[in-house]
């Protein structure tokens, strides 16, 4: 039998014969789908179960959904208390079976907190172990020295948000569908006034937030997932990209439609990153450069969506029209404009 993602017939063979302490037959459950790799929850004839990661069917980025990439990386940090993993199982690099490659993990049973409502429930108490958790592992990831873990090759001569310019720069032009020259200009403006900051490069997580790790009954932090975009790379420009998803009642524009941070007992963004700076203390001068290049970033990304989405071709996980796309893409594209006019 043939999901539209998941050869389930072949995946199972391949899981009997390979998967250690697992009984077939197995069933598939579909956990989250849309741009974002493909999360399955298996179970077996015994009631274990485990998460399965695969690519999403539809054409992304050349260098997203790498799956070999994502998988070496969690198994770098077995073992790692301070940042805690899944454990990983078993890689699949023969494509035939499904038509790309996968792998099973651990599955970490918890909560993860993906709306306001989410967030509300948690007493001012267990709100602030979760915050305080959220920043000491974001730090203590940052803080592990890649030389250690075997990620050293990894390592790039030319800084991390210079390459991220001219990625999204070059995305941005290949994919255009029409001009948005405030996107051109912004890119001009932060080359311009890019100024290196003498600080080692790190393990980047590329989407860390409080939807993608499970808080554990003490609402600390007991596992990160979601590992597609972390690389070696620059690790305040890691933190204040994902500082931009926690959200304040007063913003003129969320990155997250119904952000767990808008609860009450949550402190403002500015709060936590102030935690940040103290305890990682990593000089962090450049911190309103960065908040404007992750607004670039997103309306780069947006854009991309919207390029894809005219082109009929799958363009991820991002609900709305077209139209609201675009008009989504003109926002971040303004209050990047704003923030680099108050800070650039």
């Amino acid at each position: 039998m043939k999901s539209s993602a998941l050869d389930i017939d072949r995946v199972s063979v391949f899981l009997r014969e390979n998967l250690r302490n697992s009984s077939g037959p197995f069933s598939f459950s579909l956990f989250s789908s849309g741009g974002s790799n493909l999360t399955y929850l298996v179970e077996d004839s015994n009631g274990l179960i485990w998460v399965l990661r695969r690519p999403p069917t539809s054409k992304g980025l050349a260098t997203a959904h790498d799956m070999s990439r994502e998988w070496n990386i969690l198994q770098q940090l077995q073992g790692i208390r301070a940042v805690p993993v899944p454990r990983v199982d078993v890689f699949c690099s023969d494509v035939s079976i499904t038509g790309s490659e996968f792998y099973v993990m651990e599955y970490i049973p918890g909560v993860i907190l993906r709306s306001r409502a989410d967030a509300e429930k948690l007493s001012r108490q267990y709100a602030s172990r979760c915050v305080h958790s959220l920043v000491e592992t974001h730090v203590a990831l940052h803080n592990i020295d890649i030389n250690e873990v075997g990620l050293n090759s990894k390592k790039h001569v030319e800084p991390y948000v210079l390459r991220q310019l001219r990625r999204w720069k070059q995305q941005l032009d290949d994919g255009a569908v029409r001009d948005v020259p405030l996107l051109d200009e912004l890119h001009s403006a932060l080359l311009d006034s890019y100024v290196a900051v003498n600080r080692s490069d790190s393990i980047v997580h590329g989407d860390y937030r409080f939807d993608n790790v499970v808080l554990g009954p003490d609402c600390s932090v007991v596992s990160i997932l979601d590992w597609e975009l972390s690389t070696v790379g620059d690790p305040v420009a890691d933190f204040v990209w994902s500082a931009q998803y926690w959200a304040d009642n007063d913003d003129v524009m969320h990155w997250l439609p119904d952000a767990p941070t808008l609860a009450t007992s949550f402190p403002s963004r500015e709060e936590v990153l102030d935690l940040y700076k103290e305890l990682s203390g990593i000089d962090s001068s450049d911190i309103d450069w960065l908040v404007v290049f992750s607004w670039w970033k997103q309306a780069c990304i947006s854009e991309g969506v919207y390029a894809r989405r005219m082109k009929g071709i799958g363009a991820g996980n991002v609900s709305g029209s077209t139209d609201a796309i675009a008009k989504r893409v003109d926002g971040l594209a303004e209050v990047a404009s704003d923030l680099a006019q108050q800070f650039l």
